[in-house]
């Protein structure tokens, strides 16, 4: 069971004024982990968010897969280096007994398939309209009240 952290809170993890702007939602305080162990990568992140306005008119112009809010972060990211990304996970199991003479049990590798996110770099980003597709790092853009702009 995961439970809700609110490390976007803190000053030094992320800027009130892009805070004030979007609605957070985090798990096991992922903005503060994202910023200790991928500081280069918060920062682009961060910075694209922070320079970002939402507009009706991004959302609702027709277009391929992907609307164009989508597009622009996209491109926001790719422009510091992010590139559409799958990623695999191998889990080896092992057992090792503290008893002395008794041989560890390889227990296999399982591998998870993986799929497509967006924009990745040391991590992976999914840029989502509403619903999460991946479980490294998710950011779901929602704005408040004051980080909507008329169309």
């Amino acid at each position: 069971m995961a439970f809700t952290t609110h490390s976007y809170d803190d000053p030094d993890v992320l800027a009130s004024g892009i805070r004030s702007r979007y609605e957070f939602h985090e798990v096991r305080s992922a903005c503060a982990v994202m910023k200790a162990v991928s500081p280069e990568e918060w920062a682009d992140i961060t910075d694209v968010l922070g320079s970002f306005s939402f507009s009706a008119n991004l959302l609702l112009r027709a277009g391929g897969n992907n609307s164009e809010m989508a597009e622009t972060l996209n491109r926001a990211l790719r422009e510091r280096g992010w590139k559409e990304c799958a990623y695999e996970l191998e889990t080896k199991g092992r057992i090792t007994f503290r008893e002395s003479g008794v041989p560890d049990e390889d227990l296999g590798t399982m591998s998870e398939a993986s799929y497509w996110v967006d924009n990745g770099k040391a991590v992976c980003l999914s840029i989502s309209n509403g619903t999460p597709r991946t479980a490294t790092l998710i950011v779901i853009l929602q704005p408040t009240a004051h980080g909507m702009r008329p169309a």
